[in-house]
């Protein structure tokens, strides 16, 4: 009996000019707060995706400045070194790497090469590294006809077997010719220095890579691991213009995923660092206020 009353008062009530109005009202408002919402949802992406590109690439500003100043104070420690080897004998050069073993705070290992690309001195010793020809390594001859450091493309080191880069200055004789380098390892899959990288968080998730000016990764995080693959090989113009020395904080859509991304140069080792946010990630907090404005 109820549940046919029910109706019937409804329909009465609707049938009456207070029901009509009151329909009318409702469904305005109900049109209203859809318009308000949806135009929250336009300009709040608006809003969001352009202050955290900002804030994206401060983030990897600070990140590159970073990475460079750790840099040069560890090319600082190699040259101070390097001027304390000139005219000395195989022998006192390998005393004195002993006597400053304070070097692998820096680097997993320290190498001195002689003038005709041997490794002549080694710490920690490693067997099979001294009498290792280098002359034939691209960062022989970089070193060997230029006065300025220089950072290796990554390599599998021959003796240690781990992926590394080595960190170069050369050596010179009193009389100011070339008398080999001075290199200290840096390792890619277990050394300090790119530890730190994967260990530093980022607000919604952000993952940072390090590329050479060739495009070939330097340090790249297991998680991203996919996305640079895709980027390596989309080749978009704004990743080409990042490797030839640009900055900007441009969008990628790499496997089926939007990407904000900020470039940034570390010149002392020629290395591009690439700062990738997902976008899903980006808007989450405006869907939460928005999902929660909507209940409201």
């Amino acid at each position: 009996m109820l549940k046919r009353l029910i109706p019937g008062v409804l329909k009465r009530r609707l049938d009456t000019l207070q029901g009509r109005l009151l329909v009318g009202l409702v469904a305005s408002w109900l049109a209203i707060i859809g318009l308000l919402l949806g135009v929250a949802w336009g300009i709040g992406q608006t809003l969001v995706r352009d202050a955290n590109l900002s804030h994206l690439g401060y983030q990897a500003e600070m990140l590159s400045q970073g990475l460079q100043d750790r840099l040069v104070q560890r090319f600082t420690r190699l040259a101070h070194f390097a001027d304390q080897l000139a005219e000395g004998t195989p022998a006192e050069i390998t005393q004195r790497l002993e006597s400053n073993r304070s070097l692998l705070a820096d680097f997993e290992g320290v190498v001195i090469i002689d003038a005709d690309g041997v490794v002549i001195a080694d710490l920690p010793e490693v067997p099979g590294r001294v009498g290792l020809e280098t002359a034939a390594r691209e960062y022989f001859p970089m070193v060997q006809h230029s006065p300025w450091p220089y950072v290796s493309r990554p390599f599998t080191g021959r003796a240690s077997l781990q992926p590394q880069v080595l960190m170069l200055v050369p050596r010179f004789t009193v009389d100011g010719e070339f008398d080999g380098m001075v290199g200290g390892l840096l390792n890619l899959a277990h050394g300090q220095f790119f530890r730190s990288i994967a260990s530093l968080t980022f607000h919604h998730h952000g993952h940072v890579a390090i590329f050479r000016a060739e495009g070939e990764p330097v340090f790249v995080p297991y998680s991203l691991a996919g996305h640079v693959e895709t980027l390596q090989r989309l080749n978009p113009q704004s990743f080409q213009l990042a490797l030839d020395g640009w900055q900007g904080e441009p969008r990628h859509e790499l496997d089926g995923e939007n990407m904000l991304v900020a470039y940034r140069q570390v010149w002392e080792a020629d290395w591009v660092v690439a700062l990738m946010m997902p976008r899903r990630s980006v808007m989450a907090p405006l869907h939460a206020f928005l999902e929660r404005l909507w209940w409201t």
